[in-house]
């Protein structure tokens, strides 16, 4: 999608288009080099293993997604 809008596919464009939207944002660890200049943007970032292949896989990312999605502050301009 990133790509057809004109966009480079990668995290840190992710987060560039949408930063304005977002509080935090979960990237796999493959894109982790991306984490710091994300965080300068403003966001908050959640670096985890997200590619999920088992039941537990995905239990164990919604566990860390909800709990990284707990320390962020709610935007004074949501709602």
């Amino acid at each position: 999608m990133m790509t057809e809008l004109g966009h480079v596919p990668s995290a840190g464009a992710v987060a560039q288009f949408y930063g304005g939207l977002l509080d935090g944002f979960v990237i796999d660890r493959a894109d982790a080099p991306a984490a710091d200049s994300i965080r300068a943007g403003g966001v908050a970032v959640l670096v985890a293993d997200t590619v999920m292949t088992s039941a537990a896989d995905r239990a164990r990312l919604a566990a860390e997604t909800l709990a990284f999605a707990a320390t962020l502050s709610v935007r004074k301009d949501a709602g």
